[in-house]
Formats: structure tokens, C-alpha cells, sequence
């Protein structure tokens, strides 16, 4: 099976790229042609060693939506492929058309952000398969009232345990000096993407002060602690503004930022605790480091086996942040006795790999794709009804852009 997966995004640092390396290596090692259509950078070549081929996409905002629609025609024309994977709102409004107009079908995946995307009676209509990776988002996308239930397949993002196995030292990293530790310091390590963002289940910007918040009062309890943040986005600055205003009301430096990092498992080791949500999670229990996860209420804290059990329901992300005494109590409570959630981590991973290594997941996937392939040569529409289809699609999404702001 000849495989496209598709994201208008360029191909850097951030969750969604690390989920198609991982499912592009599976579904390569399953026996399909992978080739991943994204706007170029850092990441291509660690996508390339896992065997998928990588199209370059040059436009990759929605401003441009119809330069992008135009991109993927002709991806499509070139590549021939059996089936589209959308890795996101904006590729979903990009590809539906094309896959509609060359008789191809198309599967797309929802990570959590802009469910208003999705939840509309034309994406309803044009999508046979949304893939979204936890029980919480497709309760999220349920509730817009247009998808149905059988839409809907939960399959949370996998893992390629055996790179976590051993340091990493072929990936661009950086200045080391950021990473220079004071000695007899209790490494907290808080890795994301600095964002402004606030779309559907996300607000990245409370979920960042919330940690900046914490480490005050981590402070107060354990004085050796000290916080890297890893990450970079459009709201770097504004993160290195406030912890510099912490650093200076405390006299030291508490909270520093390394900026955007491509050796997230050497980062990870380096550490005595780990903060994140969603991939960060199962990154730093692959590297068996005691792990926080940054959700609310009782899926989010310390990780533990049975934590990794509810992997499905949440996907370790999108439940609110963790609230700064609570997180700030995490923090003291793993360092103060991290023997113990170390060797927890250690059991963590050993349930995390029956649940999400990759090629379980991959194959999960390929059955969706057989299931979609099916269908479709079932139920081929005519041609009057596709192209009815595609223009109500596109009326809608420039509609939709235009009156209420940029798609996700």
C-alpha cells in the first residue's frame, strides 16, 4: 500500500512531527511505501532513515489554502498513492478535494486542536475515518453534533521505544552551554512548544505560567531545584521575560530556556524529573525518567503503571493544566523520593510498550486504511455528487476563514 501522509506544517520540532517519524518507521517495517508531504526542515533526514520518502510542500499556511489544495493535486498526480492521512485540520481542508476528485480515499487524524474543523455537516459527509487519539477528543468532536460515533476511531500516538534506548548523538543540538547545570542541583526538565496558541482543547499560554508559577514554591521546599525549558514558539519571549522576572525577585537562576532541541532523549537523561503532556510523557518514560504529566485532576502527576493504563482516555493531554500548588507538590513529592518513581517509570514503560509501541499502533492503523479502501470501492459516489461535494466543501472552509479568522 502506497501511503501519503500529509502535514501543512514545516517539518521542525513539535509533537506532530515526532508522531509521523514514529507511524512512518512502523508502517514501513508493516510492508507499505510511505511518503510524508510537509513544508521542509530539521526533522527530514531523521524522516528519511526510516525509510519514507519525503515531498516538499511550499506553502503551508492557511492563508494560502488554495496554493496548498494546488500542491497536493499535483503530489497526488505525481505519487499515485492508495490512500491520504491528513495529519490536521488545515491538511484535511487541503486534501479532502484532491482525494474526492482522483477517486482516493482519505483518512484524517485529529491531535486536539480547532474540533470546530471538524464539526461540520460537509466534513461529515466527505471524511470517512477521523482518527483522533484519545476517548476525550472524540467525545470533544461528538459534541458538534455532525460526526457519528462509527466516524471515529481512537488510536493514541505511538512510540518507537528502541531509539530511547541508547543516547542520541547524530541530531542537531545546539548550544551546550544552556544545558550546564549548576552542581548539586535537582534537574527539572520541562519540555513543549512555547505557544500563544488557545485552540479547542489547548491554551498553552496558561499551561507555561502555570509551570513558571510552581517553581517559586518548589523553591521554597527543595533550594537546589532548578528548571530548563525546552521548547520554542511564538511565545519564547514572553516565557524568557517572565522567568527572568522570577530569577531576579529570587536572587538566582532559578528557571533557564534552551530553546528548540533536537536530542530530546540526551535532555531527558540529563534530568532528575520530567514535565510534559502528550508525547513528552511517553518520550521521557521511554528513557525511564520519573515523569509528570502536566494534566488535571487524577490523570495528570506523577506517572505511574496504571497512569499508562488510562493512555487512551487522554492521551496524557488536553484535560486542563495542572495547577501550580499541585504541580509545585509533584515536583517536591518525586524529588524528595525519586528512587521510587524512577523504578516506577521503569514499570510505566514496560506498560506503555504493550499499549503504544509503534508497531501496534501501526498496525492498528493499516486496519483503518483496509477498512476505508473497502468502503470506498464499495461505495463509489458519481461524479455529479463529488464535485457538489468538493464546492460546498471549499464555499464552506473560505467562508468559514474569511468570516471567523485563520483555520487551525
Amino acid at each position: 500500500m502506497k501511503i501519503l501522509l500529509v502535514l501543512t506544517k514545516k517539518f521542525t520540532a513539535g509533537g506532530g512531527q515526532s508522531h509521523i517519524i514514529n507511524l512512518s518507521k512502523g508502517l514501513i517495517a508493516e510492508g507499505h511505501e510511505v511518503i510524508v508531504a510537509a513544508g521542509s526542515g530539521p526533522l527530514i533526514n531523521e524522516l528519511r532513515t526510516s525509510g519514507a520518502e519525503f515531498y516538499r510542500l511550499h506553502f503551508c499556511t492557511s492563508i494560502n489554502l488554495l496554493g496548498l489544495i494546488v500542491q497536493i493535486l499535483i503530489a497526488v498526480m505525481r505519487l499515485k498513492p492508495d490512500i491520504i492521512h491528513a495529519q490536521s485540520g488545515n491538511a484535511m481542508t487541503a486534501c479532502l478535494p484532491v482525494a474526492k476528485l482522483f477517486g482516493i480515499p482519505c483518512v484524517v487524524t485529529y491531535h486536539g486542536f480547532s474540533p470546530q474543523t471538524y464539526n461540520d455537516r460537509t466534513v461529515s459527509a466527505l471524511v470517512p475515518k477521523i482518527i483522533t487519539v484519545s476517548e476525550y477528543y472524540k467525545h470533544k468532536l461528538l459534541q458538534g453534533g455532525h460526526l457519528k460515533i462509527e466516524q471515529i476511531v481512537v488510536i493514541p500516538n505511538g512510540i518507537d521505544f528502541e531509539k530511547y534506548d541508547s543516547p542520541i548523538s547524530d541530531k542537531p543540538k545546539g548550544n551546550e552551554s544552556v544545558l550546564a547545570f549548576e552542581r548539586n542541583t535537582d534537574k527539572i526538565i520541562y519540555i513543549s512548544r512555547l505557544s500563544k496558541e488557545k485552540a479547542g482543547c489547548y491554551d498553552k499560554s496558561k499551561q507555561i505560567a502555570q509551570v513558571l508559577s510552581a517553581m517559586p514554591l518548589v523553591y521554597k521546599e527543595i533550594p537546589s531545584a532548578r528548571l530548563l525549558i525546552v521548547g520554542g514558539g511564538d511565545a519564547f519571549d514572553e516565557t524568557k521575560n517572565q522567568a527572568e522576572v522570577i530569577n531576579r525577585k529570587l536572587g538566582i537562576d532559578l528557571i533557564s530556556l534552551a530553546g528548540v532541541r533536537y536530542d530530546i532523549p540526551n535532555i531527558i537523561r540529563r534530568g532528575d524529573v520530567v514535565l510534559g503532556l502528550g508525547q513528552v510523557v511517553l518520550e521521557s518514560l521511554a528513557c525511564e525518567q520519573a515523569t509528570i504529566s502536566l494534566q488535571n485532576g487524577v490523570f495528570g502527576g506523577p506517572m505511574t503503571p496504571e497512569k499508562v493504563g488510562t493512555l487512551e482516555k487522554t492521551n496524557f493531554a488536553g484535560m486542563g493544566g495542572r495547577e501550580s500548588p499541585i504541580l509545585a507538590e509533584d515536583i517536591i513529592t518525586v524529588l524528595k523520593n525519586r528512587a521510587y518513581y524512577l523504578d516506577l517509570a521503569k514499570k510505566a514503560k514496560d506498560r506503555a510498550k504493550v499499549i503504544v509501541d509503534i508497531q501496534s499502533i501501526a498496525k492498528r492503523t493499516v486496519e483503518v486504511y483496509r477498512e476505508v479502501i473497502h468502503e470506498h470501492r464499495l461505495l463509489k459516489q458519481s461524479a455529479i455528487s463529488t464535485a457538489l461535494l468538493v464546492f460546498a466543501m471549499l464555499g464552506y472552509k473560505m467562508g468559514q476563514y474569511f468570516g471567523k479568522g485563520r483555520l487551525k
